[in-house]
């Protein structure tokens, strides 16, 4: 059995800020974490003080914010914070002037819960959620709204993702109504649902990429969907469960990886779709079965793979020549360590890797990642 690596850290980021605690978003600018939190507000972290060096929360002296619930976090090309909240809508945090702006309903949005927040090519500030699409033009502070229920509009009322491609076409991902494609020539949808033209009902949860015009897109209970751009066209392909499992499995990320994409399920699966052939083949399953959140690959080649496992909720997975998956990892004079539920994670250098669990924040420091214990790959 291989030996565990010597010289690895591992440090809870801001215990006393984040204790017991949900982290709902992170993204990183100029060597800063900023950390949505579930009942502190926004903590900004210092990757080369390794401190928090401000908040935002409602109670804080200067610049307070109207709750401490934050459930998305962007900064737009001006450096200002955009927060998003499910029962007090969006606020900005302002540098110049210093100040807090609030949308809301009371002001033009169409809904107090938000789902996510993007900035288009243009500047504008483009706001998902439980009930329609918002378009902030930041200068004039007008909403523009879109609803579901008319004609060139959208086709669910739950906004989950927003994806501005290459081309500068806008795609908006909806609960259980597919894709609704964004024409920024006439300022109009144009509604594409995957349910009617495969005749199945399918929920799109979120996931999706996009690789030399095609979508690809995870579906509720409905496998891999994937949209030809050009041809407009939609195809499904089943993940190889048994009868009786297909519709609990639900994927839950994607990820392209060379000539496959890699999903991970509800059940804790990680399936490789071949580009080339279209076929499926399940390359690992979790012992316990939970869902896979997350899946990237780090500089040095491995995957890595998060789960709501208490146990393997961290998973660093290499395929070459064998099988092999770490889930265990040493702390310096301290023995080892286990992740546990692992929402995200983002490689920040070589081997220093930012880990977003339910409750915490970890740093995550090593100078290699050795496996430590082999697996055989799951048959179907």
């Amino acid at each position: 059995m291989p030996t565990l690596p010597q010289g690895d850290s591992l440090k809870n980021i801001s215990t006393k800020e984040l204790k017991g605690n949900w982290v709902n978003d992170i993204i990183e600018r100029d060597h800063k974490l900023y950390i949505a939190s579930y009942n502190r507000g926004l903590l900004i972290y210092d990757l080369q003080q390794q401190a928090v060096v401000r908040s935002f929360q409602q109670n804080s002296e200067s610049l307070p914010i109207p709750s401490n619930r934050i459930r998305k976090v962007h900064i737009d090309r001006k450096g200002n914070i955009w927060l998003g909240n499910d029962t007090h809508g969006v606020y900005v945090i302002k540098h110049d002037p210093a100040e807090v702006v609030c949308y809301n309903t009371r002001n033009g949005l169409s809904n107090n819960n938000v789902r996510c927040i993007n900035e288009s090519p243009s500047g504008e500030i483009w706001i998902g959620t439980f009930d329609g699409l918002n378009i902030l033009n930041p200068v004039t502070n007008r909403i523009q709204t879109y609803r579901y229920g008319t004609q060139g509009t959208l086709s669910h009322h739950s906004i989950y993702s927003i994806l501005f491609d290459r081309m500068q076409t806008i795609w908006i991902g909806t609960y259980a109504g597919g894709i609704s494609y964004y024409n920024p020539y006439g300022h109009l949808f144009d509604f594409y649902n995957p349910s009617s033209s495969l005749n199945k009902t399918l929920g799109i949860l979120g996931p999706a990429i996009e690789h030399e015009g095609t979508l690809y897109i995870g579906a509720e209970g409905g496998g891999l969907i994937t949209f030809d751009l050009e041809q407009q066209t939609f195809q499904q392909y089943i993940l190889p469960h048994n009868p009786g499992e297909s519709m609990q499995s639900v994927i839950k990320t994607v990820y392209y990886d060379k000539n496959r994409i890699l999903c991970g399920t509800s059940i804790g699966e990680i399936y490789e779709f071949n580009l080339h052939n279209h076929h499926f083949s399940l390359i690992f399953q979790n012992n316990d079965r939970n869902p896979i959140y997350h899946i990237s690959k780090s500089i040095s080649g491995e995957l890595v793979v998060g789960s709501t496992s208490p146990k393997e909720g961290l998973m660093f997975i290499s395929d070459t020549p064998s099988l092999h998956v770490q889930t265990e990892f040493a702390i310096k004079g301290e023995g080892t360590f286990r992740f546990a539920s692992v929402i995200c994670v983002c490689e920040i250098s070589n081997d220093v890797f930012l880990i977003g669990t339910k409750r915490k924040v970890y740093s995550f420091m090593t100078r290699s990642i050795t496996p430590c214990f082999p697996t055989t790959t799951p048959t179907d």
